[in-house]
């Protein structure tokens, strides 16, 4: 299930900043939710996370610096 998503036009140089907003409402304490990040060139998939970044609840962050990887392929 997606809470929230932001997608970013020409972001510029790296890093991007970038904020999700959400409704508090659709937040449920008994499970764990988690942020992605994919960034497209010419729309093929060029960088992604490799790892969970728990967020929210369970005493998780509400900020996270990603890494994302490059994704096979010439760029």
């Amino acid at each position: 299930m997606t809470i929230g998503e932001q997608i970013i036009e020409n972001p510029g140089q790296v890093p991007i900043a970038f904020e999700i907003e959400y409704d508090p409402a659709d937040i449920d304490d008994r499970f764990t939710y988690a942020i992605g990040v994919r960034i497209t060139e010419s729309a093929e998939l060029a960088f992604i996370n490799d790892t969970r970044y728990q967020i929210i609840t369970r005493d998780s962050l509400t900020h996270v610096d990603m890494v994302p990887v490059k994704v096979g392929g010439a760029i």
